[in-house]
């Protein structure tokens, strides 16, 4: 029910934002993140970049009909990770 209703609901939703949003995500990288997982104390996988890698798929460049496509957008945005100089002298880890 729930698919049907997101599918639905695809034509009416509006991704908002542009290109520039990206630019502007990017803007200071330095290197990007290595490893690609997060790993807790006892070595346990607590976050996997890896896992949302389709994200970044250059063949998707609609999202699928059975998600949002501010959701994707969002998805896309947060999955852009590594080091980056925030200001001069200023860094920042994203991941």
């Amino acid at each position: 029910m729930s698919r049907r209703k997101t599918s639905a609901s695809g034509p009416r939703v509006h991704c908002h934002g542009s290109a520039s949003d990206f630019e502007r995500a990017t803007r200071g990288k330095i290197a990007p993140a290595r490893p690609d997982r997060v790993l807790g104390r006892f070595g346990q996988v607590l976050w996997d970049l890896d896992g949302y890698a389709f994200l970044d798929d250059p063949d998707t460049v609609v999202p699928p009909s059975t998600v949002n496509p501010s959701l994707w957008r969002q998805g896309q945005l947060n999955n852009i990770s590594g080091l980056f100089e925030v200001t001069p002298s200023i860094f920042q880890v994203r991941e």
